[in-house]
């Protein structure tokens, strides 16, 4: 009889604590949960800001640690939990959130990337709204920048931009935008940005669908008609602050160019790997995201 209730006891300590590792685990924690998008990839990400306040602004990142809220940026109701937003809707509002860089800071080892966020703007009312900024790189555009295209955009759709810099090959500005209907106005979406060094293609997915791709080079084609691929990125060492919701020379006065404006809408969960996540991971991410999604 005793050994018949040692083998229940045991069954039912494996099954509570199978129950409480399915409840638990969001956002890194020590549980398992399949339906967290953490989950996706844990190896390769390096950084995760769930945007939630200014004590909770960035979660995972060496290096990285939340500086300041500036202009009208606050902290408001999100696809999850809270998210970042410009309260004044308003490009010409300096708001943003700054992000303070050490040397230690992932971007700089990164050779492969992906970017994911939940995105929700207007048509911006003036110029190209910068929404995640990196400085350092280009003196323009920085070392990574997603922004929007205020000429591209439409009613119903974003003029989307990703841009990175690549400081070891001759060619060092790359780029890739589009309008599409991916990039709906004033709805949220789940916008990835990613670049592979193995094909050395810029990709970028909405909602977990793919949009468009674009080969890179680093150089031109030499005297036989051969063409070097972009290969393995290293960014612009150079780097001390990454910004969301704002150009990073507008702030230091460098490129203060008036086209240069704040981004009007909300950004929420942005997370980064070292890795180009492939299409099927990039499906799984938002179906994950989907799940633990407050308000959609």
């Amino acid at each position: 009889m005793k050994k018949y209730l040692s083998i229940l006891f045991a069954a039912a300590t494996a099954a509570a604590l199978l129950i409480s590792c399915e409840k638990e685990g969001d956002k890194g924690g020590d549980k398992i949960d399949a339906d967290d998008p953490a989950t996706v990839q844990t190896e390769n990400l390096v950084a995760y800001f769930p945007l939630e306040s200014e004590a909770k602004a960035v979660e995972l990142g060496e290096g990285i640690s939340f500086s300041k809220k500036a202009g009208a940026a606050a902290f408001v109701e999100g696809v999850r939990g809270k998210c970042y937003a410009n309260s004044a809707a308003d490009c010409k509002n300096f708001s943003y959130l700054d992000f303070a860089l050490t040397d230690k800071n992932p971007f700089k080892s990164m050779t492969s990337f992906t970017m994911s966020c939940w995105v929700k703007m207007p048509v911006p009312n003036d110029g190209s709204p910068a929404m995640i900024s990196l400085n350092g790189g280009d003196g323009g555009m920085g070392n990574l920048l997603i922004m929007n295209e205020g000429w591209g955009c439409n009613t119903d759709s974003l003029y989307v931009k990703a841009y990175l810099y690549n400081s070891r090959t001759e060619w060092k500005g790359h780029d890739i935008g589009l309008a599409n209907a991916g990039f709906t106005t004033d709805k949220w979406f789940h916008l990835v940005y990613s670049y592979n060094e193995s094909d050395s293609k810029m990709t970028l997915y909405s909602n977990g669908q793919f949009i468009a791709d674009s080969g890179r080079w680093a150089g031109p084609e030499d005297a036989n008609g051969n063409q070097e691929q972009l290969g393995q990125l290293v960014l612009d060492p150079a780097m001390k602050n990454l910004y969301i919701g704002a150009w990073w020379n507008n702030l230091d006065g460098t490129h203060a160019d008036a086209w240069r404006s704040s981004f009007p809408g909300m950004v929420d969960e942005l997370r980064v790997w070292k890795v180009a996540l492939t299409p099927e991971e990039v499906t799984d991410l938002y179906t994950k995201e989907v799940t633990k999604a407050d308000a959609l």
